[in-house]
């Protein structure tokens, strides 16, 4: 058995709209949010072997504000540039590329590619993983080159509106 988690990056600023997509920052609310829901992830004892992240602005600093709750150096981090304007089959290609020995990674990316991927992964229905959301999925695999549509089971969908106003 492998766990994936999916995450979407926290809510992002629009401030400067000069600022390319990719540069885009987060807000107050997805600074607010990001280490709360690594603090939701420590309490419930899911702790990543392996955080990737798209390398846009918002979701690096997603995982790197999860990872320091998670006591999970931010240094490690992979940045994979694929997650970024992915589509939901290209997070099938980068899970078949992760080492066996990884039991559980985290995946912290966009929409609507996150949402699909999920859906695919599980058949659950999740009309949309919203900002800083974290869906954790089993999957009945014993290496990642296995993975296939249909092969995990949803057990845990957090948000922070769930907890937060």
């Amino acid at each position: 058995m492998k766990t994936l988690i999916l995450v979407r990056h926290s809510k992002s600023s629009w401030d400067n709209i000069e600022l390319t997509d990719k540069k885009r920052p987060l807000s107050q609310r997805g600074l607010r949010d990001a280490p709360f829901m690594g603090e939701i992830l420590k309490e419930q004892s899911v702790m990543p072997d392996l955080i990737i992240s798209s390398p846009a602005e918002r979701a690096f600093s997603t995982a790197r504000l999860m990872a320091e709750k998670l006591n999970y150096p931010p240094n490690e981090i992979e940045i994979d540039n694929e997650i970024y304007r992915a589509i939901y089959k290209d997070l099938y290609k980068a899970a078949k590329h992760l080492n066996k020995k990884l039991k559980t990674v985290m995946i912290v990316g966009h929409n609507p590619e996150l949402t699909e991927f999920l859906s695919s992964l599980t058949n659950a229905y999740v009309d949309d993983i919203p900002t800083t959301g974290i869906c954790i999925v089993k999957l009945d695999i014993s290496e990642w080159t296995e993975i296939y549509e249909g092969c995990g089971k949803l057990i845990g969908f957090e948000y922070p509106k769930k907890y937060l106003d």
